[in-house]
């Protein structure tokens, strides 16, 4: 009989171990997945602020050429100013 309990023992000491083993498997699965989906919504996130910021620059590369298209025509305007300026004052110095 003693073999027998011990054989039964033996067994159920395996079965304990199998189901620990299968527990700390089900738990890394469990980690893994999470950590899966916690990457995946970064992943997303991190998407969604580099189309919010492709916006942005857009926005910011059209403002940028209309603000140099008004300097450039400001200066334009500048140098025709100061044109007109120096002529009154050539004038003005001739009479």
């Amino acid at each position: 009989m003693e073999d027998d309990s011990d054989a039964v023992e033996r067994a159920n000491a395996r079965f304990v171990a199998a189901l620990d083993a299968l527990e700390g498997a089900i738990r890394r699965q469990l980690s893994s997945h999470r950590e899966t989906r916690a990457h995946e919504a970064e992943i997303q996130q991190l998407s969604e602020d580099r189309s919010r910021l492709a916006q942005e620059l857009d926005l910011a590369q059209a403002r940028a050429a209309r603000l140099e298209s008004a300097a450039s025509h400001v200066g334009e305007r500048l140098d025709t100013a100061i044109a007109s300026v120096g002529e009154l004052l050539d004038r003005g110095r001739a009479s």
